[in-house]
């Protein structure tokens, strides 16, 4: 019975947009990510901190976003000669700024446990949320280290870069609409999460085609369970 709560409801659908958000959205955010930080000393490890931002944004669980991102850009980062401690240590803590972005799971249990306004709590969590003190502490690092990534360094064409943000575009609508609808009350957190798995599923299906029948299932199956450990 303590589970049975209309905040509650929020969490497994959280974390089920957050799994369609791989077919199709995720890579996409991490191409636009790459090409506004790239150039900084420690590219990569802050576009892995940023998109993990951009993930958690959505999905609300620090554990999706490090599994999302880091299957994406882990490897990556070591073909870079990122030290392998350094790599996991940045993506796993990438997918903490989940815990405090914005929808947040962590939030969500904690208001249901004692009675605090979810939506005053991701407000509370969005400017912190987003200040990515992180993304300073990958750059000292970098430059401690000789900024040793060899990196593209040119500059993207004109074309590139509409084409880029012209990709991203649309996954970067859905924290706007979840965020928006929550901070503007027209909806709940938990109406809201429904709507970021509705925006999710038809970006995955209609937008982008990527998301087969079996991927679905198995996508569904994965955020059945990790909502069971939380």
């Amino acid at each position: 019975s303590g589970a049975k709560s209309f905040n509650m409801m929020a969490m497994p659908m959280f974390i089920f947009a957050g799994s369609l958000m791989v077919y199709g959205s995720t890579p996409r955010l991490m191409r636009f990510v790459n090409m506004m930080l790239r150039k900084m000393p420690g590219g990569l490890g802050a576009t892995a901190l940023a998109a993990c931002g951009f993930f958690g944004a959505v999905s609300g669980s620090g554990v999706a976003s490090a599994a999302a991102i880091g299957k994406i850009i882990g490897p990556e980062m070591l073909e870079q000669k990122y030290p392998r401690g350094l790599t996991v240590g940045l993506i796993a803590a990438g997918g903490t700024m989940a815990c405090i972005i914005p929808p947040s799971i962590v939030m969500v249990v904690y208001a249901s446990s004692s009675g605090a306004s979810v939506g005053d709590m991701f407000l509370a969590g969005f400017v912190p949320g987003f200040i990515c003190i992180l993304i300073g502490l990958n750059t000292f690092f970098a430059v401690k280290r000789g900024n040793k990534e060899n990196v593209e360094k040119t500059d993207y064409t004109a074309k590139e870069r509409l084409r880029i943000i012209g990709d991203a575009l649309l996954p970067l609508l859905m924290p706007i609409f979840v965020l928006g609808g929550v901070f503007s009350g027209i909806c709940t957190a938990t109406e809201a999460s429904v709507v970021a798995v509705i925006y999710s599923f038809i970006l995955a299906v209609f937008v982008y085609r990527e998301l087969t029948l079996r991927e679905f299932y198995k996508v569904a199956a994965e955020s059945v369970v990790t909502t069971g450990v939380i």
